[in-house]
């Protein structure tokens, strides 16, 4: 065994897995700040036009939620169709 070799690879692994962790932290932090900035400008709005403030509040959290919920959704496609791709007679069928 090579000792070096071995802290060589999980050295270079462990800082690609880091970065990509970084990264990721850095888009949830942004995202979530930008939802909650539509939020505040979304209730702003809707205060001016006096609008209920139960509905308000519902309507912020949707805002909250959708983007999580459409980030699962895409996810969620893309492995299904990952592990079960369509059959060729499925696309031809479904083409015309």
């Amino acid at each position: 065994m090579n000792w070096e070799r071995i802290w060589e690879t999980v050295g270079t692994q462990l800082t690609a897995f880091g970065l990509k962790m970084a990264g990721a932290i850095a888009v949830w932090i942004v995202g979530r700040w930008l939802i909650g900035l539509a939020i505040r400008l979304l209730s702003g709005a809707l205060t001016r036009q006096e609008v209920d403030p139960t509905l308000q509040r519902y309507i912020g959290n949707i805002v909250n939620v959708a983007p999580m919920c459409a980030t699962w959704a895409r996810r969620s496609s893309r492995n299904c169709l990952a592990r079960y791709p369509p059959s060729q007679s499925a696309l031809v069928r479904n083409a015309g």
